[in-house]
């Protein structure tokens, strides 16, 4: 679990106006920190595209999934009358789920809009914002301008793990013919993907429980290696988004 975020860290890359704190918590919210997080703190409002908002009280936040799953007349499989009482909205994905925390235990999860069941998507509220935090931090470092200036100037040399990451890869036979007919462009796609191996070995040590293993390990297997959806849980978009250079 992150030991500590501020509510100024978050303005630091959110803005004053994008982070927001609830006026009111619903009682059922019962776990500690996640009510203090939530009033004192707040949530940011929005990760850009791919988009992970929060959902404040007056935007839809609050709301139990009893009550959500009345109003939008969905018929979920898994669920049970007397199994989620205590869930509340806090956000929404863009790829197609709603994000609740369990507000006896203060555990978020992410709930898809269609039938499978709902799975992990951080420990507290205070780690799914630091997981937005972080995300949205490190934007410059995934955009198209940046991945392409480390990309134009060749292999790195250097003996940071970065560096040797990105060279181990390139290593790889299936990448030969590749940097044989576009050095450049493969340069970039490396960029992209230590990038993606960076941010993921951060967020496993803030917070290791949307993830599946070691996730650096995962990224050491195959260059061009697509993520399986459940390398970080609901996370698993935004990291594969970074690879595939979407973000910039």
């Amino acid at each position: 679990m992150v030991a500590d975020l501020r509510r100024e860290t978050l303005i630091g890359v959110f803005g004053a106006d994008g982070v927001e704190r609830w006026p009111a918590a619903p009682g059922g919210i019962v776990d500690e920190e996640a009510r203090r997080f939530l009033l004192e703190v707040g949530l940011p409002s929005e990760l850009e595209p791919p988009t992970v908002s929060a959902l404040p009280p007056g935007g839809g936040g609050g709301v139990g999934l009893r009550e959500f799953r009345n109003e939008h007349e969905t018929d979920w499989p898994w669920f049970t009358e007397d199994g989620f009482g205590g869930w509340f909205l806090i956000g929404y994905c863009s790829w197609a789920g709603n994000i609740f925390v369990d507000g006896a235990t203060g555990v978020v999860h992410f709930v898809p809009d269609a039938e499978e069941p709902p799975s992990l998507m951080n420990s507290s509220v205070r780690d799914f914002a630091y997981f937005m935090y972080a995300f949205q931090r490190d934007r410059d470092a995934y955009t198209h301008e940046r991945t392409l200036e480390l990309a134009q100037r060749g292999t790195p040399g250097g003996d940071d793990d970065r560096d040797r990451f990105v060279r181990r890869m390139l290593n790889f036979p299936s990448m030969a013919d590749e940097l044989a007919e576009d050095p450049e462009f493969v340069q970039q796609q490396m960029a992209y993907r230590a990038t993606a191996r960076d941010l993921a070995i951060e967020l496993q040590a803030a917070d290791p429980a949307p993830f599946a293993g070691d996730a650096a390990a995962v990224f050491e297997r195959d260059p061009e290696l697509n993520l399986t959806e459940g390398f970080a849980g609901p996370w698993t978009y935004m990291f594969q988004a970074i690879c595939d250079g979407e973000l910039g």
